[in-house]
């Protein structure tokens, strides 16, 4: 009877350690169904929130929202590439 109880507290605590590594590896998502709106970086694809995001504007008055300055400019860039 003993035996059983170790072995069913060690396939336990086995299960709890594989549990914690996997959800590691887990790839972040942005936040759905909670309220809070998010916004994909044309530039990167990361996600930010209105309040994180930095705010760019087509001509047709279009909003696009990046994740930083940098990626801003990368999308100017690039269409100043594709306009020569």
């Amino acid at each position: 009877m003993l035996r059983l109880l170790v072995l069913a507290a060690f396939g336990y605590l086995a299960f709890r350690l594989v549990r914690s590594l996997l959800r590691r590896h887990e790839i972040p998502r942005p936040a759905q169904g909670r309220g809070v709106e998010t916004f994909r970086d044309p530039v990167c694809g990361t996600y930010v929130t209105m309040d994180d995001a930095i705010v760019g504007r087509l001509e047709n008055g279009e909003k696009l929202y990046f994740c930083s300055m940098e990626c801003l400019d990368r999308y100017r860039e690039s269409l100043g590439d594709k306009n020569t």
